[in-house]
């Protein structure tokens, strides 16, 4: 008989009984400081600091206790959604504020807000662009943030309209579309819009706007792209036909990528190229990027509040709009009330710099032929409200940019 115990036994650090009101003591600071935190990094840290290893569930509870005593209640959050909504009805009227719960259990539903002040911004200021993405919330319960965004006349991100709700999905983003088409409809033009083509959202945005265009981010169809055909070659054949400005250019490289590889070349045309190439959007937008730029500098916006209780998410939402407003209103002040924005100007002046590449022949009122150095001939429209060096650049810019 063996009394000399040799094996190395079972290397289970993990705990069952570890309890929730010790690990939050414990990490309180941490999550305070780094309120992003995963449950899984604080498993690690309750390891590196005392070598036992917490249940996710553990790591979790106790997070949201600790968040709980820094921002408040996230149960309470949705009990007060109902009369949160009267009241920015009563000071802001004209605004979207609806909250619904589902019929069978009354448990919450939706959110929608969308402040008076940003409708009217939007159709009286605006361009004729509609951004629109979801976000994770990162609360305790999860759920969705949809928005929808527009560039102002400066290229400035402007949010409109912001639906809370569990999930994305079709249902959802035909109700968040139905609560504001009503006043998106008094926009002055037609309207576009630009989103991720996320399961369902397509046919969201043509039921309930029918007649609206609709653009892609490129970025995500790229992502689908290279999970299907790989190479650095095909997706930079890809990029440069999405990216081009001339409808040439893109016919070039799609009979490049044919070449290489003709599956791509039909994989890319099952969308329309109004969807996704440049050359092909609508120049009224004067919006000619294929990224999703203005969605992400949205999310940085919101990323400090989507682990806040929906009470206190949407008065934060409100009180950075507030600001932003404000803020701007203080910037237009010191503009030329009666000249072009300031990224308009610096469009021009940078424009300048290649006039002496070109010269103009007249060809009749409010047109001209523009010659370049090799007398290749462009053809320009005069933007009447311009004068001569803003004609002259209108007539240069064909290329839909956005100032």
């Amino acid at each position: 008989m063996h009394f000399i115990h040799e094996c190395s036994g079972k290397n289970d650090t993990l705990s069952i009984n570890t309890n929730v009101i010790w690990v939050a003591k414990e990490t309180k600071n941490l999550i305070r400081d780094a309120s992003t935190v995963k449950p899984m990094q604080i498993s690690d840290i309750v390891y590196r600091s005392f070598g036992v290893r917490v249940l996710y569930y553990t790591a979790w509870n106790a997070r949201n206790m600790v968040m709980e005593k820094i921002v408040g209640s996230y149960d309470k959050g949705y009990t007060i959604c109902l009369e949160l909504c009267v009241q920015i009805q009563k000071s802001n009227p004209g605004s979207i504020a609806t909250c619904s719960r589902e019929d069978d259990n009354l448990k919450f539903a939706d959110m929608c807000i969308s402040f008076k002040a940003t409708l009217d911004g939007f159709t009286k200021g605006c361009r004729p662009i509609l951004g629109l993405y979801g976000y994770f919330l990162k609360g305790k319960y999860g759920g969705q943030c949809l928005s929808i965004k527009s560039l102002d006349a400066n290229t400035g991100l402007f949010p409109i309209a912001t639906f809370l709700c569990r999930s994305e999905c079709q249902t959802t983003l035909i109700k968040f579309l139905t609560l504001v088409q009503g006043q998106l409809t008094l926009y002055p033009s037609k309207l576009i819009f630009i989103s991720d083509r996320q399961k369902g959202l397509v046919e969201a945005v043509l039921l309930v706007s029918p007649y609206s265009n609709h653009r892609f981010y490129f970025r995500h169809m790229h992502k689908n792209f290279k999970q299907l055909y790989r190479g650095t070659y095909l997706m930079t054949l890809a990029w440069n036909s999405s990216k081009a400005y001339k409808k040439s250019v893109i016919k070039e490289n799609l009979n490049k990528l044919e070449v290489a590889e003709p599956d791509a070349k039909t994989w890319l045309e099952r969308e329309p190229c109004e969807s996704w190439c440049r050359s092909y959007f609508d120049a009224s937008t004067k919006y000619e990027h294929v990224t999703n730029n203005f969605s992400e500098s949205f999310n940085n916006w919101i990323i400090k509040i989507r682990d806040k209780p929906l009470n206190k998410m949407v008065e934060r939402l409100n009180l950075i709009q507030m600001t932003l407003m404000y803020e701007r209103k203080l910037k237009a002040r010191e503009w030329d009330q009666n000249g072009l924005v300031p990224r308009a100007v610096k469009r021009i002046k940078l424009l300048k710099t290649y006039s002496h590449h070109y010269r103009l022949e007249g060809f009749q009122k409010d047109q001209w032929l523009i010659l370049n150095d090799s007398d290749t001939i462009k053809l320009g429209k005069t933007y009447m409200h311009l004068q001569c060096l803003a004609n002259y650049w209108i007539a240069l810019c064909t290329c839909s940019q956005s100032d």
